[in-house]
């Protein structure tokens, strides 16, 4: 039987909900499944992939399941973790591809396909969006991330510091520090407002800056996530993938010494590793901060 539905899902804490949205990559068709189920508690989670999840959609017509993670949905990392093993594990019984990315670099990753930008190796492309005044709720803020362009693909490598907005040469030039992009993608949701988006456009049309509207809707990021999937099972291989990145950065220390440290911009995957001497009549401990 052809496996022609790639899944992407996230997990809605507010309403302790896996939303799952199977596309149908012939027809492009598309649902949206809602099921109960807190991910932050491991005897719940187990029920789900034990006895609920193929009542939703068959194993065998699965092509994919994506769960996209917008890094701060579940209570610890080791709540993240048991859940994306427990999916991990239910994949490779049923034959199904999986991965974890995360909801900017399918934004990114989109839009770069609907825009089709692309530039030389080693120029940058930088991503804008707008972000609430925690204080008043309005969306007055503004940040950005940097990709990028490698051989055969974009990488994320920065964020760009969350600062109130203006329109003029000054405010761009603190905005950036020393960064240089080469284009500029306008990253517009439903909360922006046409001074916003033209402003920006008006001070960044020395990089061509286009706009890309993405909205809120999870369908909305159908595209990207069926192309990452045949780019990753190298299907069709897309010139404007993002690469995977990190969900949050990591430190492994021993006390107050760091041996490790992972941070955002280093792409996946990677493999370290250390050596330290330890008690053997005494217990090692692993223990995890966010």
């Amino acid at each position: 039987m052809p496996r022609n539905i790639i899944v992407h899902c996230q997990y809605m804490p507010e309403d302790s909900e896996l939303l799952f949205i199977p596309v149908d990559i012939r027809t492009k068709q598309c649902s949206v499944v809602p099921i109960e189920c807190n991910a932050n508690i491991s005897s719940q989670v187990d029920t789900f992939f034990q006895q609920r999840f193929a009542d939703i959609i068959y194993p065998n017509e699965i092509k994919a399941i994506l769960f996209i993670s917008t890094e701060n949905e579940f209570k610890s990392f080791a709540t993240a973790y048991y859940f994306r093993q427990k999916l991990r594990d239910y994949c490779k019984m049923h034959g199904i591809f999986y991965s974890f990315p995360t909801q900017d670099s399918l934004h990114m990753f989109g839009a770069l396909l609907s825009t089709k930008i692309m530039v030389k190796e080693g120029e940058e492309v930088l991503f804008l969006r707008s972000r609430a005044n925690y204080s008043t709720g309005n969306f007055t803020n503004v940040e950005a991330m940097i990709a990028v362009r490698k051989k055969d693909c974009y990488q994320f490598i920065k964020t760009l510091d969350k600062i109130k907005y203006g329109f003029t040469q000054q405010w761009k030039t603190r905005f950036l520090q020393s960064s240089n992009p080469k284009r500029v993608i306008v990253l517009c949701g439903p909360h922006d407002t046409n001074e916003y988006v033209h402003g920006m456009l008006e001070v960044f049309k020395d990089e061509n800056a286009v706009v890309y509207n993405f909205g809120h809707c999870l369908e909305n990021i159908n595209e990207p996530v069926v192309q990452k999937v045949l780019h990753d099972m190298e299907e069709n291989i897309n010139p404007y993938y993002v690469s995977q990145m990190f969900l949050y950065n990591f430190q492994v220390k021993v006390g107050d010494k760091v041996l490790i440290s992972v941070t955002l911009d280093r792409a996946p995957p990677l493999e370290e590793s250390f050596v330290v001497d330890v008690d053997p009549l005494k217990t090692v401990t692993v223990s995890d901060l966010l």
